[in-house]
């Protein structure tokens, strides 16, 4: 709610996605992430709001938490579900139904195949059959990382998942993400139609957002400088 006062809708949400995330910037690790439990939950955030009606910052808080996601694992993942999932109001293509990392029981055959007892596709429908993976740069991933990742892929298909890779250059072009929103939505079995005059301006609002979130931190922090200054 304090970010409320201060921050417009998409980056509300950015932050959000943060906050309700399973990641942190780690800029000593390979690739500039690490994991962590969330720090918080949507869940817990709203509840927050709805005892709190009254204090400055609620109603726009309360606003940007329609379009939060918990469990994102990283900012482009974020990204991602905002592209697909946001109202087309806010820029996005308003697809329903969308889950962020949830974990599925795969057939005994897709077992084998994975090497692992359940998967965890980045974004997925389950009824549809539908997972999104993210495909991050593959100089930030080890080869058993690779292995791991192509493995996952052949282990859904083997199960009827019909698996749609989105790459860093696809997610940072509109027109490319246009195109992944209809192959997600005929998998789906809607037709993906674009409505309001105002789609194309919060498009461009969102995209000058982007994921990053190199302005939330304070170079001594990551630095670990701030704990130098504290002892």
């Amino acid at each position: 709610m304090q970010l409320a006062l201060c921050l417009p809708f998409h980056e509300l949400v950015k932050a959000g996605d943060a906050l309700c995330g399973t990641f942190f910037i780690s800029p000593d690790s390979r690739g500039g992430l690490n994991d962590r439990m969330p720090l918080t939950s949507k869940k817990r955030i709203e509840s927050f709001v709805r005892r709190n009606p009254g204090l400055r910052g609620s109603k726009a808080a309360r606003r940007a938490l329609g379009s939060v996601v918990d469990g994102a694992a990283s900012p482009p993942e974020a990204f991602l579900w905002s592209a697909l999932s946001l109202s087309q109001r806010y820029g996005g293509y308003g697809i329903p139904h969308l889950a962020m990392n949830r974990r599925i029981r795969p057939s005994k055959r897709a077992r084998r195949i994975a090497r692992r007892e359940t998967l965890v596709p980045d974004i997925s429908n389950g009824v549809a059959r539908l997972a999104i993976e993210y495909d991050s740069n593959a100089e930030h991933l080890t080869s058993r990382q690779l292995s791991r990742d192509a493995a996952k892929r052949l282990a859904l298909e083997a199960d009827g998942f019909k698996v749609i890779t989105v790459t860093t250059r696809q997610l940072s072009d509109c027109q490319e993400m246009r195109n992944v929103a209809e192959q997600v939505s005929k998998r789906m079995g809607r037709r993906l139609e674009v409505k309001g005059k105002s789609f194309a301006v919060s498009r461009r609002l969102l995209y000058a957002t982007g994921w990053s979130l190199k302005s939330y931190h304070r170079p001594e922090w990551l630095k670990g400088e701030w704990a130098r200054s504290e002892a």
